[in-house]
């Protein structure tokens, strides 16, 4: 992989801290402020970065995933990733993808079931009243290449219709 400039830092504590997560899923928790959407964001480039990588990444809404897409615009380019607006997707110089998306519930996510993807970020899981949504992005997420990193990550407040759930598969296992 080639040198790629740095197009954002991650703070000391949280943000450096859950980009050096490993597992294959994790949530992201905390009340607003500390930069869950920034890592996210950061987080989706990185992934990017694998020739095979085909990344998705979500709002519950269109007008909140804007405000994400916005902050991808100003990013991404300094990598030299290109946007392609018809499909909500980025691709990057590795060849790997990246597609911006919304859905509040099984309705909307099942646009999503029936493709492949290495890595689902979800910023504001909380949203989801339901945990099945979620369960069946990560039955999506696969490669029959091994070298592909696999990954889910999501970000959540303490408050939303999704919070009890959150905290039975996240907090209290």
């Amino acid at each position: 992989m080639a040198d790629l400039p740095i197009i954002w830092k991650p703070l000391p504590g949280f943000q450096r801290n859950a980009l050096k997560r490993g597992e294959f899923e994790s949530l992201w928790g905390g009340a607003a402020g500390p930069g869950k959407t920034d890592c996210l964001i950061a987080a989706s480039a990185r992934y990017a970065q694998h020739p095979k990588a085909a990344g998705l990444f979500l709002r519950t809404n269109f007008t909140d995933m804007r405000d994400v897409m916005d902050r991808m615009h100003v990013r991404y380019p300094s990598l030299g990733a290109t946007w392609k607006e018809s499909e909500k997707r980025w691709t990057f110089p590795s060849g790997g993808t990246l597609e911006c998306g919304y859905g509040d519930g099984i309705g909307e996510i099942s646009r999503y079931l029936g493709r492949e993807f290495t890595n689902v970020c979800f910023d504001e899981l909380a949203q989801l009243a339901d945990e099945y949504p979620w369960q069946m992005l990560l039955s999506r997420i696969r490669s029959t290449d091994p070298t592909v990193p696999l990954r889910s990550r999501a970000s959540a407040n303490p408050i939303g219709p999704g919070r009890d759930w959150l905290k039975r598969r996240f907090v209290d296992v």
